[in-house]
């Protein structure tokens, strides 16, 4: 069966799978709001350890970015 989500899926495993042909590795994280709420959907291609190790580094540095920017508005408020 051809669900929406089936659908979304095989959108990002399309968009993936192109990229694939360039990179080493690819992982794609999308989301949308509808009126049935958020969809979230995922895929990747290429080493799962070069990708996990993509999203953990985005995600400390993320933070990081965030409690900096955090700390010079509270230095700023005083």
């Amino acid at each position: 069966m051809n669900t929406p989500e089936n659908e979304d899926v095989e959108r990002l495993k399309r968009a993936a799978e192109a990229l694939g042909e360039h990179y080493d590795a690819v992982h794609i994280f999308a989301s949308r709001q509808d009126d049935d709420g958020t969809m979230s959907a995922s895929w990747g291609v290429g080493n799962w350890f070069t990708r996990y190790g993509q999203v953990r580094d985005w995600l400390v540095k993320r933070e990081e970015e965030t409690k900096v920017g955090i700390r010079k508005e509270d230095e700023d408020g005083d």
